[in-house]
């Protein structure tokens, strides 16, 4: 019985190391820092701009991870933000921002800028709104 035990701990732990060791050496990550996406159109409700930054491998994978505020003086200030990006197979951008009340769903941006749709949570479409990568 101990001996079966034994065994069973050896290779769960030989498993986890393998596991643990690949994950960790196959992606490394890239820190983008002070992005900033400008709004402009009527679903924006006096919301100006989006301040984020994004992490993610962006020499191995299409996905990245974004976050940060948008500046939002008609609802008092700063929303907390965050967010997902990829790169399709045409090279465009899809990115979701995620905030406590709406989400904005940009589909097939062409350099990181173009029309998204603006959403509540539970789904209802607010409109449109221009969103505009700052270089």
């Amino acid at each position: 019985m101990k001996l079966r035990f034994r065994t069973w701990a050896v290779g769960a732990l030989w498993l986890f190391a393998v596991a643990t060791g690949n994950a960790t050496t196959l992606a490394g990550s890239n820190t983008f820092v002070d992005l900033a996406w400008d709004l402009s159109g009527p679903a924006s409700v006096g919301c100006t701009q989006i301040l984020a930054d994004a992490t993610g491998d962006a020499t191995r994978s299409t996905r990245i991870v974004i976050y940060g505020s948008m500046n939002c003086q008609a609802l008092g200030g700063g929303l907390p933000m965050t967010g997902v990006a990829f790169v399709d197979a045409d090279g465009l951008f899809n990115i979701a921002f995620n905030f406590s009340s709406f989400h904005i769903t940009c589909a097939r941006l062409r350099q990181a800028s173009g029309f998204c749709t603006m959403y509540t949570l539970t789904g209802t479409n607010l409109g449109n709104v221009a969103v505009t990568l700052r270089q």
